[in-house]
C-alpha cells in the first residue's frame, strides 16, 4: 500500500494515541486478579489479557515500521528553501534549531547597531566640546585665525573621536545569515507541506 508522507505522519499520530490507550488497559494492577476456583470467567480474562498484550505489540510494531519508512524517505528526499537545497532531514533539523539560531544572529546584529549608535552619539558630544572650546579661544579673531581654528578642530576631532573596530566581512556575513534564516522561517512550513503531500512511501 502506498501513502503520502502526510498520510503516514497522520497515521503515526493515530497509532501513538492507540498505543497509549491500550497501555492504560494493561497497567500493572490489571494483569493479575484474585480468582475464585471454578469461575468460568477466569478463562475469558486470560484470553482478554493476552489479546491486549498482543494488540500493544502489533501497534508498536506498525508504529516503528511506519516511522522508519518516513525517516528513510526524509533522508533521501530533497527540498529547496530559498537558495539552499537539502534533504528533508536536514530541513527538519534546521527548523528545530531555528529559534535559537535567529536569536543568536539577530542578537549580534542588534549589538552591532547599538554600538554604531553609541559611537555616533559620543562623537557628537566630542564635536560639541571642541566647538565650545574653539569658540571661546578664537572668538573675534581674524579670518586667518578662523582658518587655524578649522584645522585645529579637525586635528582635535581625529584625536578624540570614537571609532568602531570590527570586520566588515564578519558584519556582512551576520547580516546575510539573518536574511537567510528569516527566509527559511518564512518558507519552511509551506515547503515541507508540499513535499510531504507529494512524496509516497510503500507501507
Amino acid at each position: 500500500m502506498k501513502l503520502t508522507v502526510t498520510e503516514a505522519i497522520a497515521k503515526v499520530k493515530v497509532l501513538e494515541k492507540r498505543i497509549k490507550k491500550e497501555k492504560q488497559k494493561l497497567e500493572v494492577g490489571k494483569i493479575v486478579k484474585a480468582i475464585e476456583v471454578g469461575n468460568q470467567e477466569n478463562k475469558n480474562y486470560v484470553k482478554e489479557l493476552e489479546a491486549k498484550f498482543q494488540s500493544i505489540n502489533d501497534l508498536a510494531d506498525n508504529y516503528m515500521k511506519l516511522k522508519a519508512k518516513i525517516a528513510e524517505s526524509n533522508a533521501s528526499t530533497k527540498i529547496k528553501v530559498g537558495n539552499m537545497e537539502m534533504t528533508v532531514v536536514e530541513a527538519l533539523e534546521r527548523k528545530n534549531k531555528l529559534s535559537d539560531e535567529i536569536n543568536f544572529w539577530e542578537g549580534l546584529l542588534s549589538s552591532y547597531n547599538e554600538l554604531i549608535d553609541r559611537v555616533e552619539y559620543n562623537n557628537e558630544r566630542v564635536l560639541e566640546t571642541i566647538n565650545q572650546m574653539l569658540e571661546a579661544k578664537f572668538s573675534g579673531e581674524s579670518k586667518t585665525s578662523a582658518k587655524d581654528a578649522v584645522e585645529l578642530k579637525e586635528q582635535l576631532y581625529n584625536a578624540d573621536k570614537y571609532t568602531l573596530l570590527t570586520s566588515d566581512k564578519v558584519v556582512k556575513g551576520i547580516k546575510n545569515k539573518v536574511d537567510e534564516l528569516t527566509e527559511f522561517a518564512e518558507q519552511i512550513d509551506t515547503k515541507l507541506s508540499i513535499v510531504n503531500a507529494t512524496t509516497y512511501i510503500e507501507v
